[in-house]
């Protein structure tokens, strides 16, 4: 940071409440990513292929912000059950399904998924039902979107600007 002469205690007083003020922000933005990284935690609990969560806490002068991203092997899987795929997804487009190896697909014709639209966590058991059938090619809608991730800000933004405020005052009053 350059240095900055300041004759005037009043304009001392600004930029130490500024820099107290935005530690105190950076703070509480730390722990509200804590929280939906927690609440994501959660929700993929009983899921056999768990993703992990990092926190990115990104501190510039003009800026405060936080992304909580899946990380790991199992990240993919997590974006494609939260954002949604094939006409649900980003491209808006069913998906077809062809076998790589064998001449045919095998699968079973139920499925009753652990989780269900909007952020709907233990609705049943992700388990395949149904009898099996065999298929050269499968078109498919995709999976709905669950909105993991917008459900957890949704839950914890009247929290986080709660904190803020708090978080300004407090960084107010130390400098006072």
């Amino acid at each position: 940071m350059p240095s900055r002469r300041v004759f005037s205690p009043v304009r001392q007083t600004l930029i130490k409440q500024e820099k107290q003020i935005k530690d105190e922000l950076a703070h509480e933005m730390s722990v509200t990513a804590q929280e939906v990284k927690a609440w994501l935690q959660i929700a993929t609990k009983s899921w056999k292929k768990k993703p992990r969560f990092r926190v990115d806490i990104t501190v510039t002068p003009g800026k405060l912000s936080y992304h909580v991203v899946p990380i790991g092997k199992n990240r993919k899987i997590f974006t494609w059950v939260d954002k949604g795929t094939g006409i649900y997804g980003k491209k808006k487009k069913s998906i077809i399904i062809v076998p790589k190896k064998a001449k045919a697909l095998s699968f079973r014709i139920g499925y009753k998924a652990k989780t269900a639209p909007v952020a709907r966590i233990n609705v049943g058991p992700g388990k395949a039902t149904g009898k099996r059938v065999f298929a050269q090619r499968v078109v498919v809608k995709g999976i709905k979107p669950r909105l993991f991730s917008k459900t957890a800000l949704d839950e914890l933004t009247p929290d986080m600007r709660r904190r803020i405020e708090n978080a300004i005052r407090r960084g107010v009053r130390r400098t006072t």
